[in-house]
């Protein structure tokens, strides 16, 4: 019975472990997006992205809401970006999230 309880404890300990390395990956990944998305790095926003049909972009704020569906059209909406922003210094990006 005692193995039994140690095997069950030991495979619960397994899947937090899995979750919180799944959760740490998805943060990553967010970070690298947003870093290469502020950083003005188009190659390596490309990169955080699949570029599948099933992709999505949305945002919804005070001034409106709007999407994409699918990588081109995703990568369509931020090619003007990508050609007319400046890069920000890590300094300006904090100052800008206050």
């Amino acid at each position: 019975m005692r193995t039994i309880l140690l095997i069950l404890m030991i495979s619960g300990f397994i899947e937090v472990d899995k979750s919180t390395s799944e959760i740490l990956s998805i943060k990553a990944a967010i970070q690298q997006e947003a870093a290469a998305f502020y950083g003005v790095d188009y190659l390596q926003w490309q990169r955080c992205w699949i570029h599948e049909p099933h992709a999505f972009w949305s945002y919804a704020d005070s001034t409106g809401a709007s999407f994409s569906s699918g990588w081109s059209s995703i990568d369509d909406f931020f090619q003007e970006y990508f050609k007319t922003q400046n890069k920000f210094s890590a300094g300006e990006l904090k100052a800008s999230r206050r």
